[in-house]
């Protein structure tokens, strides 16, 4: 579960992407070698909604072969306003949950005037997604006494729903006097837990002006790793050309009984093979332009030195041009088969080959999510044409531009 930006759902993929990528780090679910291993084992991704905000951007991930987490479990707080838009304006359904049924996705509604059953709520839904695996939702119904901010008034655009809430008494106020009524608590002890939250509060709210702020996205997985200096332009990123050669045979290379189509055969296999001996001709997927280098040779190499490989995009198992055929597929079977993930017997890294749907905004969102958890991780995302990477735009601007500060 992440904080979210003021593009309230921007997160929602950003934090189904961390999760997976931490699932891939601990070598659970997906990523695990053990036969009874599912799809979200080991972790639980969380998401927050608010009912004026929520869009579904992620539900068309949810069950997406590399992109599903083993079912998130959405906690939406539905105070049936949002910001100034009542729901009869906001959508175009009777609840905010409800387009989470194109996904076949439980809803669970629960009135929030009661927090027992709203807990009651959330270990159903935490019991469904552990048993199903699946996505499931928690639409707690409550109500906002106050503004928006400081000096909104709610009354000058919902007079009438706000003349009902302020006939109304607090839910604390409610509860802790169900409490003491059943003898569970004394109006003291209630009393004194108040007075030291407050005074955790008051303290660390104090505290920010002898506090400084400390760094530390460099820390957990990334410890070791340091800001590149302004003076470093350019990296030493050379390997050894036997190895090159080594990697490049293996990115062609098929397992005994694959029947490859015969135009790739001669166009594709034969003809890298081809380059790799007279190192001339490198074209695209046999060529990284600033690098002078072949991209398949790029990832190899990158694997073999126990970096994984994640790349994702609409088509980039074949490539948009036909020009990578990074994922082989039989002719007889259908199976699909990566040549760089069986470059050697022992290989501890592999390489990811993500096609995806057509949503640039949640995809790129995932894939930035996934790209934080491990610094021994190469996450690529390949926008087909630049009206693709418009689609991503608030990615961008949200999360990639501002990520360094």
């Amino acid at each position: 579960m992440l904080p979210n930006p003021s593009h309230l759902e921007a997160i929602n993929p950003v934090a189904m992407g961390k999760a997976r990528a931490r699932a891939a780090t601990l070598k659970k679910g997906e990523y695990s070698k053990e036969k009874d291993a599912r799809s979200g084992d080991g972790v639980l991704c969380v998401q927050v909604h608010g009912d004026g905000a929520f869009s579904g951007q992620t539900l068309a991930l949810s069950q997406v072969p590399h992109f599903r987490t083993g079912g998130s479990i959405h906690l939406v707080t539905n105070n049936q306003v949002a910001f100034t838009a009542e729901g009869h304006v906001g959508r175009s359904t009777t609840h905010c949950t409800d387009i989470a049924k194109a996904i076949d996705c439980p809803v669970i509604h629960v009135n929030g005037d009661n927090p027992e059953e709203v807990v009651a709520a959330t270990r159903l839904a935490l019991d469904y997604r552990n048993k199903f695996r699946k996505d499931v939702f928690v639409n707690m119904i409550c109500f906002r006494r106050w503004g928006h901010n400081e000096l909104d008034d709610p009354s000058f655009t919902q007079p009438l729903m706000y003349k009902a809430i302020e006939s109304r008494r607090s839910v604390p106020t409610e509860y802790t006097e169900r409490l003491i009524m059943e003898g569970v608590i004394t109006k003291e002890e209630i009393e004194n837990e108040k007075k030291a939250h407050t005074d955790k509060l008051l303290e660390s709210f104090r505290a920010i002006e002898t506090t400084p702020p400390v760094a530390n996205h460099l820390s957990a997985n990334w410890t070791g790793m340091g800001q590149a200096p302004p003076s470093i332009e350019r990296w030493d990123t050379g390997v050894d050309l036997d190895v090159l050669r080594f990697v490049g045979a293996a990115s062609v290379q098929t397992k005994d009984g694959f029947e490859l189509h015969p135009h790739l055969k001669k166009t594709h296999v034969e003809t890298r093979l081809a380059k790799l001996t007279s190192g001339e001709g490198i074209d695209w997927a046999t060529a990284e332009v600033m690098e002078e280098k072949e991209e398949a040779l790029a990832v190899g190499s990158l694997l073999t030195e126990g970096v994984d490989v994640r790349f994702s995009g609409q088509d980039v198992g074949r490539g948009t041009f036909c020009h990578r055929h990074a994922m082989l597929v039989d002719q007889n079977t259908d199976e699909c088969f990566i040549p760089l993930n069986s470059i050697h017997e022992g290989q501890k890294a592999f390489y990811e080959v993500a096609n995806n749907l057509l949503s640039e905004e949640a995809i790129l969102g995932f894939e930035f999510g996934y790209s934080l958890d491990s610094p021994r991780r190469l996450c690529v995302w390949e926008a087909q044409f630049g009206d693709f990477f418009n689609g991503a735009q608030i990615m961008i601007d949200t999360f990639i531009a501002s990520a360094e500060s």
